[in-house]
């Protein structure tokens, strides 16, 4: 009988054994899921810094290209303003010739028909 008591002492200490250690690994085991559940987080958290990222980048290139272009652009501006500016100075130059030119020309026209009336007053 002593025998029998002892296995069934032995046995319940080994089941006391076990339900403790089931208590420490149920203990352990939310401690694990709390420290996943966190990791989870943490990554969610990295995801979206890298899609942030990702997008800033993407901005980031296609505002160098804007910028880019709108620097051409400003260089064709002033290429066609410096142009406008030179032909505004050929024009005047041009216009000025012509007012030279036209000035000389009502002088040779006055002189003509005073040369006309006096060589129609000799023939007369």
């Amino acid at each position: 009988m002593e025998g029998l008591r002892q296995a069934l002492d032995k046995l319940r200490t080994e089941v006391d054994k076990g339900i403790s250690r089931r208590k420490e690994a149920d203990s352990r085991s939310k401690i694990l899921a709390t420290q996943l559940q966190e990791k989870d987080d943490e990554l969610h958290t990295l995801r979206q810094r890298l899609d942030l990222t990702r997008q800033f980048l993407t901005l980031a290139t296609k505002w160098n290209e804007t910028r880019r272009t709108l620097d051409e652009h400003a260089e064709k501006i002033a290429l066609a303003n410096a142009k406008a500016e030179q032909l505004s100075d050929t024009l005047r130059r041009v216009e000025h010739e012509r007012d030279t030119f036209e000035a000389l020309y009502l002088d040779m026209e006055a002189k003509a028909k005073a040369l006309d009336a006096q060589l129609h007053d000799l023939l007369s």
